[in-house]
């Protein structure tokens, strides 16, 4: 059974109501008997049954079906049309652009379902879309209300209504008209507003030419590559540390690929803190993966910090310290 796309991670949170499958019948179905309800998930603990019964379809007709949240343990599930069946249906993916042939690949239909503890404070996130992340769909579950704001929204949005303003990966890169909001995107902050630059590239492909945050800094091609390397705390006692998740080791547990790409670098430590300060092995630390600078009532981050890969997998240090981030315009003394 060929099931149309979804999120195969799904983080059990207060905004979470569920998974919602369904297919697309490719020639007039009809399945007789009644509409079965979901066997206990506790019989197959690897498999999701998914039964249908009593369904008539004409060609081209969609077929839908939702698993309500407290159905979901946090596991893996296949989800298949057979509940006997030890093996999950399939997902169609296309790749298509204009200068590569289409292609249409299949996956199989896995919902990785994921519970850990996680706070949040704030509610609204504004998000300019880069190159294509995952990152919406990752703050969307964490129980953020995302809206994406492209050149035309960014321009007529009142922006402190957003508790934080997030760029997507190399946005700076592939958005030139971004260049034109520098100066609303610096009285955001200033008035109280938050925003979060995710990386972008410095090389022979693309670069950042224009101005990015309230005070210099500059983008090198500097990475941590070994996911498991150690990550120091150079401040333990930072608030981005402590509200509203309390960060530990524990958090950098887990990371998948790398740990942090194209860092900052020749900045005024008078105006950037510093957070971490990591290195792959022979090489020396390296404390430009997240800086952060207070300017006016806001606050400015640049991180060079894989959230795009580790969100998207599932890893829960990842989604911690991402609230933790959203968070530090709200952020306790301590």
């Amino acid at each position: 059974m060929t099931f149309k796309d979804f999120n195969p991670l799904y983080v059990k949170t207060d905004k979470q109501q569920g998974v919602e499958v369904s297919f697309t019948a490719n020639k007039s179905l009809k399945i007789p008997g009644t509409p079965a309800a979901f066997h206990s998930l506790a019989s197959k603990p690897d498999t999701l049954p998914f039964m249908i019964g009593g369904v008539s379809l004409d060609k081209k007709a969609v077929y839908t079906q939702s698993i309500a949240d407290q159905e979901l343990d946090p596991r893996i599930y296949k989800i298949n049309t057979a509940p006997d069946s030890s093996r999950g249906g399939y997902i169609q993916r296309t790749i298509k652009y204009d200068h590569i042939p289409y292609i249409n690949y299949f996956k199989e239909a896995v919902v990785t379902v994921k519970k850990f503890d996680l706070k949040i404070v704030g509610k609204k996130i504004g998000y300019i879309v880069g190159a294509g992340d995952k990152v919406p769909e990752a703050l969307d579950q964490m129980g953020y209300d995302v809206t994406i704001l492209t050149d035309k929204e960014l321009s007529r949005n009142n922006l402190q209504q957003f508790d934080a303003i997030i760029t997507g990966v190399r946005a700076y890169n592939t958005d030139a008209w971004l260049n034109n909001y520098y100066d609303r995107l610096m009285k955001y902050v200033n008035n109280g507003g938050n925003l979060i630059v995710q990386y972008n590239t410095v090389n022979f492909v693309s670069s950042v030419n224009q101005k990015i945050g309230p005070y210099n800094f500059t983008i090198v091609n500097r990475r941590v590559t070994d996911e498991n390397a150690e990550v120091k705390f150079l401040d333990p006692n930072q608030s981005v540390l402590h509200f509203p998740n309390e960060i530990d080791q524990n958090d950098f547990k887990g990371w998948i690929q790398e740990r942090s790409i194209y860092h900052a670098a020749n900045f005024d430590k008078n105006n950037f803190e510093t957070v971490f300060s990591m290195h792959d092995p022979g090489e020396n630390d390296d404390d430009g993966s997240l800086i952060i600078a207070h300017y006016g009532k806001g606050t400015f981050v640049y991180t060079g910090l894989v959230f795009f890969r580790e969100l998207p997998a599932g890893v829960p240090g990842a989604y911690r310290l991402m609230a933790n981030l959203i968070a530090l315009n709200k952020q306790k003394a301590f």
